[in-house]
């Protein structure tokens, strides 16, 4: 049996060329929704983000919303406890709550990303 040297026989890239050139377009475009996003930061809050903003300050004051604001229990349980995590570390203005909920929903993109890619692994057997 003859033996081969895998060092002659393998490509040192790291992406294929079609790859790449996807990844430069994702980059791309990716670059571009920053660009935009990063321009509407400053845009007031919606009506619902309005109202989970204000129980949010509410809970960081030590107030139950669910007694102060009659329309917090119309809304998904939690929100506001996301809102006034979101305005504790980032700050109390319509810029930290665009800014915050962008990095939350990025971080939970990933982790959907992630469970699928484990789940197609799973599903393959590897």
């Amino acid at each position: 049996m003859q033996k081969t040297n895998p060092a002659k026989h393998s490509d040192h890239r790291l992406l294929s060329p079609r790859q790449a050139w996807l990844t430069v377009l994702l980059l791309v475009i990716l670059a571009i929704v920053v660009a935009i996003r990063i321009r509407l930061l400053n845009m007031p809050l919606e009506r619902d983000e309005g109202e989970y903003a204000y129980a949010g300050q509410l809970l960081l004051q030590g107030v139950s919303p669910y007694q102060a604001a009659y329309n917090v229990t119309l809304k998904l349980p939690g929100t506001c406890v996301a809102y006034a995590l979101i305005m504790a570390v980032f700050g109390q203005t319509a810029s930290a709550l665009h800014a915050g909920g962008r990095g939350i929903g990025c971080i939970l993109g990933e982790q959907r990303r992630a469970a699928g890619e484990q789940n197609a692994r799973r599903q393959r057997g590897n």
